[in-house]
């Protein structure tokens, strides 16, 4: 029997009792068996070996199996230990299906078995994609965070989003040690029409299709909710800075800028990232005069960007520079 990283004694091995059960993807000329959990795949080692430098390796040499090989059908049986026989029969599709790669949207599923099973048996092609479409969901910059918020509107998503979706993108980077999308995941459980809204969804978890709920860890929970005060506190920071701060001199009309004011005052309560400066700067949506407009654009597009810098540290994790030097060491 053939082995993939980690090695460990194979599931049925010491007297084991669980039923094997053959998947849907059985190729009767397949020339592999591969296991995870207790459910086989018989599929082409050459698929594998294409897009695989793992089982390139591993498979790239065709030879009949020895007396001491597992096999089933008179295949070699592979063993895929640790891994989920949902992740790889989700990477299977992908790989036999030439479409795939077409695919505007994908589900969160199909996307973390794409980096789960792409990083560890390098289908550079598969974990390359996942990356891209985790990172498009969750940004690691203001800048691209900016463009999702506006194509969220308008825009079929990489991801196809659904209640929960950022609950289980921090329990999935906290799994496989994906830190870079942990403050946009963090942030977005954070982003609600009000403080109750936050702290009810931290403390009961978000309703699921079917009923079930999705919960954060305890660790989290406690995570988001000392998140919650900071953040309310640097939103009130920069609207103070900008009620003090951006009646301009040329001002057209101080009552049509303190109505701007008072709008924004009721928005800030809900998204201290949102208001204005997430939005094409260009449109007035306060209504305050230009020249007002445009002063606190520009302050609270700076406030914005130090509260983006510092959402690591607002959520216990390491800072951008370190999370990006941890990252290229790996």
């Amino acid at each position: 029997m053939q082995d993939l990283p980690p090695k460990a004694p194979p599931s049925r091995e010491g007297g084991s009792t669980d039923v094997i059960t053959r998947s849907s993807i059985w190729y009767f000329d397949g020339s592999v068996v591969l296991q995870a959990e207790t459910t086989q795949f018989r599929v082409h080692r050459s698929i594998l070996a294409a897009s695989s430098a793992i089982f390139k390796d591993m498979l790239g040499v065709h030879h009949a199996p020895s007396e001491k090989e597992t096999t089933v059908d008179g295949e070699p049986l592979v063993q895929m230990h640790d891994d989920k026989a949902k992740d790889v029969e989700l990477v299977l599709l992908a790989l036999y299906d030439r479409k795939f790669f077409q695919k505007p949207q994908k589900t969160f599923d199909q996307v973390a078995a794409m980096w789960r099973l792409g990083k560890k048996y390098e289908f550079e092609e598969l974990r390359d994609e996942a990356l891209e479409r985790l990172e498009a969901c969750y940004p690691s910059t203001l800048d691209k965070f900016k463009i999702n918020v506006d194509q969220a509107r308008t825009q079929t998503q990489p991801i196809a989003h659904y209640p929960g979706m950022h609950i289980d993108a921090i329990k999935f980077a906290r799994e496989t040690g994906l830190v870079a999308i942990l403050p946009a995941a963090y942030y977005a459980c954070n982003n609600k029409k009000s403080q109750r809204d936050i702290l009810e969804e931290i403390m009961d978890g978000v309703l699921m299709e079917g009923g079930s709920r999705a919960h954060l860890s305890d660790n989290d929970k406690r995570v988001c909710i000392l998140a919650t005060s900071t953040l309310m506190q640097r939103q009130w920071q920069a609207y103070r800075a900008y009620k003090t701060d951006t009646t301009h001199r040329s001002c057209s009309t101080g009552l049509q800028t303190a109505l701007a004011r008072e709008t924004l005052e009721n928005t800030l309560c809900v998204d201290p990232l949102g208001p204005i400066s997430l939005r094409n700067t260009s449109v007035n949506v306060y209504n305050a005069c230009q020249a007002c407009h445009t002063g606190a654009s520009s302050l609270l597009n700076e406030e914005q960007a130090k509260i983006w810098n510092d959402l690591p540290g607002i959520y216990g994790l390491p800072s951008r520079k370190r999370e990006n030097h941890s990252a290229a060491l790996q």
